[in-house]
């Protein structure tokens, strides 16, 4: 659908919830995702951060908080010591995994959206559970925390259903 027969639907969708108001429309677009990785962080005296040197999917939301983060570790790292180059190399050993964590995090992110399709056949209960899972960032202990009377729900429903989890992958297999 184009972007006004999108909203239309929407608006129909939650016509209840919008008493009679129309939706307004930021015109977002899916886009393709560019994974950026580099296997060399910096040359001579000229280093990337942010954007240049990694991405991490938009749905976890995390490129401008690392990009802040890489140009703190760096500044960090050039007021420990007074040469470039080990500045630059402890810049970063430090960071890179973190970076890596990050990356792996938000590719399954991605592959989680890409594949929504396949999670369409899940109960709203059940489909928030395995959006907010779809990273591997958060475990169900840390939902648990978050949100207790969620996760009992969540657990009721599971313990309904015969104590399996029918929580999909990405390929449409089930966990």
């Amino acid at each position: 659908m184009n972007d006004d027969e999108t909203r239309g639907y929407l608006e129909r969708v939650f016509a209840k919830d919008l008493d009679g108001e129309s939706l307004l429309s930021n015109n977002s677009k899916w886009i393709n995702f560019l994974l950026v990785k580099n296997k060399n962080w910096f040359f001579e005296n000229v280093v990337l951060i942010g954007d240049a040197l990694h991405t991490a999917h938009f749905s976890i939301g995390s490129g401008t908080k690392l990009a802040l983060e890489d140009a703190i570790a760096l500044f960090e790292r050039f007021t420990a010591t007074e040469s470039v180059a080990t500045a630059l190399r402890d810049f970063e050993s430090t960071r890179k995994p973190v970076i890596e964590e990050y990356q792996a995090a938000a590719y399954e992110s991605m592959r989680w959206f890409e594949n929504a399709r396949a999670y369409m056949n899940l109960s709203p209960l059940e489909l928030a559970y395995s959006v907010m899972m779809r990273s591997g960032r958060v475990s169900h202990e840390d939902l648990k925390k978050r949100d207790p009377d969620f996760i009992a729900a969540y657990e009721e429903r599971e313990a309904g259903a015969g104590g399996r989890s029918r929580r999909q992958t990405a390929d449409g297999s089930e966990e």
